[in-house]
């Protein structure tokens, strides 16, 4: 996991090496965990993006503009 201040930004970096998981079936109706996380960032005019793959890990980096 990474925090940094960059351009007047917050930028959370958190990758790891596990399972992955398949994006489409974790923001399916009744599953909210994906989907809260990423209503979180819309209000905060951030972005999030995810690159995760079975078997092969996720990483998934979230860019909260700073304001003044």
């Amino acid at each position: 996991m990474q925090f940094t201040e960059y351009h007047n930004e917050i930028c959370l970096l958190i990758e790891d090496d596990g399972k992955g998981f398949d994006y489409e079936q974790s923001t399916k109706k009744g599953r909210s965990g994906l989907i809260n996380l990423n209503y979180r960032v819309k209000v905060l005019d951030g972005s999030i993006d995810y690159y995760t793959k079975i078997d092969k890990g996720s990483s998934i980096t979230l860019n909260i503009p700073i304001k003044s």
